[in-house]
C-alpha cells in the first residue's frame, strides 16, 4: 500500500469514527411517552418508597421536572395525589391509573374512581380505578365507596375514606 492510499484509508476511518461517535451520542434512547412499564417487586413508589407489588392499585405519571422528562410510579392513588400536591413545580405530561379488574393503564382523565372502598390498597386509601364504561352501580355494590371522576378526586382527602391525610 503506498502513502497516498494509506492517507485516504486513514481519513475514511477517522471520518467513519467521528460519525459513529456523533450517532451514538445522539442515541440516548427516545424520550419516554405513554404510560410507564410497571415492574412488580422491582419498582419503588416515588412518594412512599415502598416496593410496588399489587398492580391493581398502582398509578403512574410522565413528569417534566429537575431530572428531565421521566416516568414515576406509585403503589396507591393516594401517593400520586400527595406527590402531585407536594410537587407543584413539576409539570405532569400524563397520568394513568391501573384498572383494578383488567390490570391495564387508563388515562386518569378518562377513568372512574371509587373512593372509600373495602379494597385493601397499599397505603390504605381505598381508592381504585375502574373501567369508565363499566356498570357504576355494580362497581359500588361490589367494592363499596363513592364513584368520582379525576376532577372529583383532586379534592379528595384521607378523611373521605382512608387513614389520615398527612397534609
Amino acid at each position: 500500500m503506498n502513502n497516498a492510499n494509506s492517507r485516504e484509508s486513514g481519513r475514511s476511518r477517522g471520518t467513519a469514527g467521528a460519525l459513529l461517535v456523533i450517532t451514538v451520542a445522539g442515541c440516548g434512547g427516545p424520550d419516554p411517552s405513554g404510560p410507564p412499564q410497571l415492574r412488580l417487586g422491582r419498582d419503588e413508589c416515588c412518594a412512599c418508597k415502598m416496593s410496588i407489588v399489587d398492580q391493581r392499585c398502582a398509578a403512574g405519571a410522565l413528569v417534566d421536572g429537575e431530572e428531565g422528562v421521566r416516568h414515576v410510579v406509585f403503589d396507591d392513588m393516594q401517593c400520586l395525589l400527595l406527590y402531585q400536591r407536594a410537587n407543584e413545580d413539576v409539570r405532569f405530561l400524563g397520568r394513568w391509573a391501573q384498572d383494578y379488574r383488567r390490570k391495564v393503564w387508563i388515562d386518569v382523565s378518562q377513568a372512574r374512581f371509587l373512593t372509600g372502598t373495602t379494597v385493601r390498597t397499599a397505603m390504605g386509601s381505598g381508592i381504585i380505578a375502574v373501567d369508565p364504561g363499566g356498570d357504576e352501580a355494580a362497581d359500588t355494590l361490589e367494592f363499596g365507596g363513592k364513584s368520582v371522576t379525576w376532577d372529583g378526586l383532586q379534592s379528595w382527602r384521607m378523611s373521605d375514606g382512608g387513614a389520615s391525610d398527612p397534609r
